[in-house]
């Protein structure tokens, strides 16, 4: 890797922490290029403005979302239930880290970015979790009496409404305790009695008699 890309994914890197904590306008190109222990001009020198860095940065976290969706789908050391417990957990994470301040400067500063953001949230959940599930349903894994798109619907809109920092700031857990247990409910609600059981005997679970 190259000297000026080593200092591109450095900028990009802080930027995406920043944005995504404090929200985009809360965040200067000055106090970012001070935090990065650099002039602003030489921060100028790789991203033009403060709107290109976000574009950037989006684009950079999508494309992260992306493949490791993918590898994770594609992993032949995963089982299909790994799978998608691992989906769940990582589309959680990613939401999670996104402040109610940031969301709000996307849709409101620039829509059409957001637009791509939130087309892509749903493209993933719908179609890779919906041929997932119909996998699982086919395979005797998950419950025959689930409806998939329900599922989906009410996960997606659970996800929004419980896994953002204004929401876990007023819980008395942790996020790690949250996201563990929003998935647990969510994943293994779904599962068969069997496939349940020993899904939890695979990983050294009490399983309940």
């Amino acid at each position: 890797m190259s000297h000026e890309l080593k200092i591109r994914n450095r900028i990009l890197e802080a930027a995406e922490e920043q944005f995504f904590k404090h929200g985009c306008s809360s965040v200067t190109m000055e106090a970012l290029a001070e935090q990065l222990g650099m002039s602003k001009k030489t921060l100028y020198q790789y991203f033009q403005s403060k709107e290109e860095l976000i574009a950037e940065v989006t684009h950079n976290v999508m494309a992260n979302c992306d493949r490791n969706l993918e590898e994770t789908m594609n992993d032949p050391e995963l089982d299909f239930v790994d799978k998608f417990k691992q989906m769940i957990l990582y589309i959680t994470r990613i939401w999670s880290r996104m402040s109610r301040a940031m969301i709000d400067d996307l849709r409101k500063n620039t829509p059409e970015l957001w637009k791509q953001v939130d087309a892509q949230r749903r493209e993933r959940i719908f179609r890779d979790f919906m041929k997932v599930i119909s996998e699982g349903i086919q395979s005797g894994v998950f419950r025959k009496d689930l409806d998939p798109h329900l599922f989906i619907l009410i996960y997606a809109k659970a996800n929004e409404g419980v896994m953002n920092p204004d929401v876990l700031a007023e819980l008395p857990y942790s996020a790690e305790q949250v996201f563990e247990n929003f998935a647990k409910v969510f994943f293994e609600g779904i599962l068969t009695d069997d496939a349940r059981v020993n899904y939890r005997k695979k990983h050294g679970e009490t399983v309940e008699k």
